[in-house]
């Protein structure tokens, strides 16, 4: 009984996030500039290409926007962002990543 009450809870709050993450990341989508390409997307990281000279910026501009894709939580969502030249380069433990190119 235990384990399905998790399952029952886990589901939902896994779920909510999912949608969450899948908000960010359509808002992200239709801000970033020509110049950024998102790559891929894995469970809640996100990996985009973008030019040298941009990404700090971009790095910035990104945990912007995926930091306030929900106005109305109570609770802050908190976005970590990487910058390095490959996904390798960058810490996986984050929801972000940006790889300059």
């Amino acid at each position: 009984m235990e384990r399905g009450l998790r399952q029952a809870v886990n589901t939902i709050v896994q779920g909510t996030a999912a949608d969450i993450n899948k908000m960010a990341i359509a808002r992200l989508h239709c801000q970033l500039p020509s110049c950024c390409k998102m790559l891929l997307t894995v469970h809640d990281y996100v990996l985009l290409e973008v030019p040298d000279r941009t990404a700090e910026e971009t790095a910035c501009n990104v945990k912007q926007i995926m930091e306030n894709d929900c106005p109305d939580f109570s609770i802050p969502i908190v976005v970590d962002v990487h910058t390095g030249r490959s996904w390798g380069d960058c810490k996986q433990s984050e929801a972000a990543t940006v790889a300059s190119h």
